[in-house]
């Protein structure tokens, strides 16, 4: 049993040359906001190590967070965009499947329906009508007419939504054989030129297929080869262009994640010369509190050696040493102690 034309379960229209992609451009402008302004420096702990990040290299880690967070929106993006066009071109590939397979059947149809013993065999033709105004929404109930299915390079192609007269049906109450209208469809081929042509009206091939329980109907200028039926065609290039897509947004999305990995690189990097720097600065701050400190003690055991040589007496002869004296002025002698 084919599956037949599905444009009643079309959710939207079929682009021609590929089915390329296209979205909406954004633009990163205004970064600075109208001005510089003053940054507090950036304290985090590193091993232990409180880290003070300012000046240009704060800056740059600002840059570099900017970017690690547009190319993880990117990558996102661009590998949800992937997997829709993969999971479409899945669909679409089981429909031309179908399509290859429901083309042997329909062929074999039409075939029959122009045998010289066809009726006897349950193959009948008709001429089926339909109204020439063209209808440019998707089909979605049984109103007859020309539909818009999409563009074929620069040519616009129709599919025809038409009614015939079944005089072979039977009643399944009664078992009588009556004449009824029946809706059918053929698949996106026709031209506009090709329509006018027409005038309303197209010759078709119908029979009951038994495992299906159902009439089943198709144009007879239907292709013999399924190449030749516009909508393949066009429902293969979307396809192949869908395929294109996703194969570039894959690659899209590892070069997206590669920057994204060459960021966070980039910022590790930052952050480690931004503490060896810190280190540095911290170990040449000791060394010059040391070197203070040393400073100060030998400033203090000057003083103490000063005051040591000042106000003293010989310890012999009881004379006063003048300050800064090594001996004493009246016996010679080199001890001495403080005045009382």
């Amino acid at each position: 049993m084919p599956s037949g034309p599905s444009h009643s379960h079309s959710s939207g229209g079929h682009s021609s040359g590929g089915g390329g992609f296209s979205g909406g451009r954004s633009s990163f402008g205004g970064f600075y906001g109208g001005g510089m302004r003053h940054r507090h420096p950036i304290h985090m702990h590193f091993f232990g190590r409180t880290v003070i990040v300012s000046g240009a290299r704060q800056v740059l880690m600002s840059v570099l967070s900017m970017f690690f967070i547009m190319a993880c929106f990117f990558a996102f993006g661009m590998g949800l965009a992937s997997s829709g066009n993969k999971s479409d071109a899945k669909e679409n590939s089981i429909y031309l499947n179908l399509m290859q397979e429901d083309n042997v059947y329909y062929n074999n149809m039409i075939n029959s329906a122009k045998a010289e013993d066809a009726e006897e065999n349950g193959y009948y033709i008709a001429t089926a009508t339909f109204p020439t105004n063209i209808r440019y929404e998707y089909y979605s109930n049984d109103t007859t007419g020309i539909y818009y299915y999409g563009d074929y390079g620069d040519v616009k192609i129709f599919y025809i939504v038409y009614e015939y007269e079944n005089s072979h049906y039977v009643n399944e109450i009664t078992g009588e054989i009556e004449t009824e209208i029946f809706i059918g469809e053929t698949y996106a081929q026709f031209t506009k030129s090709q329509l006018r042509g027409l005038g309303g009206k197209i010759n078709i091939a119908y029979t009951y297929d038994q495992s299906e329980g159902g009439w089943i109907s198709i144009n007879l200028d239907y292709p013999t080869e399924i190449y030749e039926l516009k909508e393949y065609k066009m429902l293969y290039l979307e396809t192949e262009g869908l395929l294109s897509s996703a194969k570039f947004l894959n690659t899209a999305t590892i070069v997206s994640i590669v920057v994204a990995v060459a960021l966070v690189v980039g910022l590790i990097l930052n952050i480690v010369f931004a503490a060896k720097k810190s280190k540095k600065e911290a170990e040449l701050e000791e060394q010059k509190t040391k070197a203070e400190i040393k400073e100060k003690e030998a400033k203090i055991d000057m003083i103490e050696e000063e005051l040591k040589k000042k106000n003293r007496v010989c310890a012999y002869c009881g004379c006063t040493v003048p300050d800064g004296a090594n001996k004493c002025p009246v016996c010679g002698a080199s001890k001495y102690k403080k005045k009382k």
